[in-house]
């Protein structure tokens, strides 16, 4: 994670989030009957029609964690669900950027790699 110089963050106030957020982005939601109404609550969340994140929800090509019941209706918003139980490691870093960077935002970068079992 690359942060504009001076700026500070409260690192263990961002990883729960950071790392739910990035697994939720690599699966597929497979709860039919909920769809709509996750999609309708999540687009008003970010300001993205609800049909779009119905679209993305259901047909993510980024989905290789696979399909999963990954949103439930809760109060008025959503609860997520990703797997972060087949979650192996994580490494996050702070990495300060130059005050002169033209897009002086955070910028968070990663990999997802799957390690297979050792065979017999």
């Amino acid at each position: 994670m690359e942060l504009p110089e001076g700026v500070w963050v409260n690192l263990a106030a961002l990883a729960k989030p950071l790392i739910d957020g990035t697994i939720a982005a690599f699966h597929e939601h497979d709860d039919p009957e909920s769809l709509d109404l996750v999609a309708t609550r999540v687009g008003a969340q970010v300001s993205v029609p609800a049909g779009d994140v119905r679209s993305l929800l259901r047909r993510n090509a980024a989905g290789v964690l696979g399909s999963r019941r990954l949103l439930w209706p809760w109060r008025d918003g959503v609860q997520w669900n990703p797997a972060d139980d087949r979650l192996s490691a994580v490494r996050i870093g702070l990495e300060p950027r130059r005050a002169t960077d033209r897009n002086a935002g955070v910028r968070i970068r990663g990999s997802l790699v799957e390690i297979a079992p050792k065979s017999a």
